[in-house]
């Protein structure tokens, strides 16, 4: 059974560092290694302020490839 890999999605800023950041497979886990458990979604026409994770999302997961 083949299954796809996720997309990287952005969170809402987290209001203790007022950064929004990147998931992929990992929904609980930024792409910059943050805990954004508790963050929403951010809609599809904003961009994520987190350097790290906008880095990180040009290149493939280290965990799933996508």
């Amino acid at each position: 059974m083949t299954t796809l890999a996720p997309e990287p999605v952005a969170t809402e800023a987290a209001p203790d560092e007022g950064l929004s950041h990147v998931v992929c497979c990992i929904d609980d886990i930024a792409l910059c290694g943050t805990v954004v458990a508790d963050l929403d979604w951010m809609d599809d026409d904003e961009d994520p302020t987190c350097v790290v994770c906008r880095e990180l999302e040009e290149q493939p997961c280290r965990i799933c490839g996508h």
